[in-house]
């Protein structure tokens, strides 16, 4: 005959099993390493990862290309790279890198950038969020007509917020053009 306690003693190591399998069981899922690339920056990057997108998609079922990491209630990396159906332009492509501390620190730090058929930066945006989003801030620059526009915006306890005055940086392209 199972008594009470049995049951509240049952339970109690099935919560304990569970939760350190939670915590210190972690989990990895790839199918491209980007450590192998970290040392090249800028459009031979890009046309690196392009072209090994390139591959991945001419197998049976294409895919982006992404790398996963996670120790649950700790912390989460992913890093993703596809080509991009947002603007309707074929040939632009998105990377994104995004590390979360959840639940226990309340720390995000994600980085998205959008690039152009020509595999120029198009966007760039970076986002912060601390102790579960009382600190906030968020960076972008987008290539315009006019140049590279810079823009900043912070938030302080989820109401307060300022953003500083978008400044441009001159591109390659002609103003007299225009």
């Amino acid at each position: 005959m199972i008594t009470t306690s049995h049951r509240f003693l049952q339970a109690g190591f099935s919560a304990l099993l569970l939760m350190l399998v939670t915590i210190f069981g972690s989990c990895a899922a790839q199918n491209y390493n980007f450590d192998g690339i970290a040392a090249i920056s800028g459009s031979p990057r890009v046309d690196r990862l392009v072209h090994d997108l390139g591959h991945q998609q001419g197998e049976k079922h294409p895919q982006d290309l992404f790398d996963l990491s996670m120790i649950p209630l700790a912390h989460t990396h992913l890093q993703v790279f596809s080509e991009s159906s947002d603007e309707g332009i074929s040939g632009s492509f998105v990377e994104a890198n995004v590390d979360a501390y959840l639940p226990l620190f309340g720390v995000i730090q994600a980085k998205v950038t959008r690039y152009d058929s020509f595999r120029n930066l198009s966007e760039h945006h970076e986002y912060n969020s601390y102790l579960w989003g009382l600190f906030q801030s968020h960076r972008e620059k987008v290539d315009t007509r006019l140049g590279m526009r810079e823009s900043k915006e912070r938030r302080f306890l989820w109401f307060f917020g300022w953003r500083s005055t978008p400044k441009y940086t001159e591109s390659g392209i002609d103003l007299a053009s225009f």
